[in-house]
């Protein structure tokens, strides 16, 4: 089943501090795929989180979420470092899934990473995608995460896909994983974990979020 959900105008706006300095805004600027109007996250150095979040998930053992991404003027501070853009979260076991901008170390592209957690353990390096070179970031890319439990105790089959959809399509997997006591109730996007403190200012764009069951 698909939801597709204006994130910005119906979920929750969270900061850890009352006067946040990461911002997010709703603006033409940042529209994209058609659209009139699209979430525009503002970054300024600073490690407050910011994010908005659908709830619309719940107890989802798979779990499929497409949105049109543009690193726009994001400006990271060094090679490999990233940003915290987005999160699938458990209601029990918190957030699993984690979603990076990193800026690549080795020819300065921008990449969307991932992390992600087994049922035990900490949060490892997940596939990732290539999504433009730094000397034009300003492009949008449409990307598809797809996470899926294992399905039951020892199964060891749960699996986490990366896609780029448009201007071109690729896929990065990684699969077996023990993942049978987690689930998918919750989507969060904007800047999470203090992770602004790599980020030197500008902003990313965020729009056509669609959610599927």
């Amino acid at each position: 089943m698909k939801k597709t959900l204006a994130l910005a105008g119906t979920a929750l706006l969270v900061a850890s501090g009352a006067f946040a300095a990461n911002t997010l805004t709703v603006v033409p600027g940042a529209a994209m795929n058609g659209t009139t109007q699209g979430l525009s996250v503002n970054l300024d150095g600073s490690t407050n989180n910011v994010y908005v979040e659908s709830a619309h998930p719940n107890n989802e053992t798979h779990y499929r979420a497409r949105f049109w991404i543009n690193p726009a003027t994001t400006a990271i501070n060094a090679q490999n470092k990233s940003i915290r853009i987005a999160g699938l979260g458990d209601d029990v076991a918190a957030q699993h899934v984690l979603l990076f901008l990193r800026r690549n170390g080795s020819d300065n592209s921008m990449r969307l990473n991932t992390w992600y957690k087994a049922d035990t353990g900490s949060f490892v390096s997940g596939p990732g995608m290539f999504l433009m070179f730094q000397t034009n970031i300003n492009q949008p890319r449409q990307v598809e995460i797809e996470w899926t439990a294992a399905t039951a105790p020892g199964a060891n089959d749960g699996s986490l896909f990366v896609r780029r959809l448009a201007p071109t399509t690729a896929e990065e997997s990684i699969t077996g994983l023990d993942t049978d006591t987690l689930q998918v109730d919750n989507y969060r996007q904007g800047l999470l974990a203090g992770s602004g403190a790599n980020a030197t200012g500008g902003a990313y764009h965020f729009d056509e979020f669609e959610s599927y069951r």
